[in-house]
């Protein structure tokens, strides 16, 4: 089975897409999560569509050209003088570029950049798609972002809930009143509260341990993109200030994996209502946390 990076990806059929695929990579390169594009379109860029300040340059800028297409040198010399107009003064210039390899161009690039930084002019490379695709391939969540197609595996039930388990509740976003939760690093997994009218009146003697003792369900499902992934069983508990993932009947106890969902669901929502934190809220309802694997046997 053919890795990511050695996987023939589809080219963008679009110059928006492609700039967007190489914001994303370049963010790597750089490792500067903070990597911009350079106004709007219409808007005078000075040759550059991407600025930012790579670590290796310890606060210098760095700034990349896209270019949608096959390459020349013509165009390479036309895009290094537009590069030096920018202010401040870059430090490095990166060419970004569609086509496929070329050794004569690649040639060429190492020895313009070879004659400008021995004069103390900044350098320049270049990234050919093959490139662009390598260090995509670093990036499970980028690769799922741009080629959704090629990670069948993360669509899977035990890969979604890998995901959930590895996050923290401030890695998602939540839209206020209609309880939909997105992860931050991947906009296609999401969880989203059934409305209320589906709701209806549960009862368990671990309610008993609250002052208001009665309890409504909640059910919260698991997306990623169109497709419905998984689903939460809940409690809405104490006038609804927690919310509370249904326990083992036998047991009283809840699995890691419900567990990371109630932290999600109650650090992002409930929080400003419980009086308690969400482990507090078990620990009174004599609801303790084992992992997936017990709770199977």
């Amino acid at each position: 089975m053919p890795s990511f990076a050695t996987t023939d990806l589809p080219k963008p059929k679009s110059w928006e897409e492609f700039e967007n695929i190489v914001a994303d990579a370049i963010k790597l390169v750089w490792g500067d999560n903070l990597a911009t594009r350079n106004g709007r379109l219409g808007q005078k860029q000075e040759g550059i569509d991407i600025y930012g300040k790579p670590i290796f340059l310890k606060g210098g800028y760095a700034g990349v050209q896209c270019k949608d297409s096959q390459i020349s040198i013509k165009d390479i010399e036309e895009m290094i003088n537009l590069a030096e107009k920018f202010k401040p003064a870059l430090k490095d210039f990166i060419i970004a570029t569609s086509s496929s390899h070329d050794s004569k161009i690649q040639e060429e690039v190492r020895l313009i950049d070879e004659k400008r930084t021995a004069s103390g002019k900044f350098g320049i490379r270049i990234l050919f798609w093959e490139d662009i695709c390598l260090k995509l391939a670093e990036s499970d969540d980028l690769m799922v972002k741009h080629f959704p197609q090629f990670v069948i595996r993360h669509s899977s039930l035990e890969n979604i809930k890998k995901r959930i388990m590895e996050s923290e509740p401030n890695d998602w976003n939540v839209s206020g009143d209609l309880k939909i939760y997105t992860y931050k690093k991947d906009a296609q997994l999401f969880i989203k509260a059934e409305p209320f009218e589906q709701s209806h009146e549960f009862q368990g003697e671990w309610l008993k341990n609250f002052p208001d003792q009665h309890g409504t369900t909640d059910h919260y499902l698991v997306f990623y993109g169109n497709s419905e992934i998984d689903k939460l069983w809940a409690v809405s508990v104490d006038g609804g200030r927690c919310t509370i993932p249904y326990p083992h009947s036998i047991n009283n106890s809840i699995t890691s994996y419900q567990y990371k969902l109630g932290k999600i669901i109650n650090d992002l929502i409930y929080s400003r209502m419980m009086p308690f934190g969400f482990d507090s809220y078990l620990r009174r309802a004599g609801i303790f946390v084992i992992e997936e694997e017990e709770s199977n046997s």
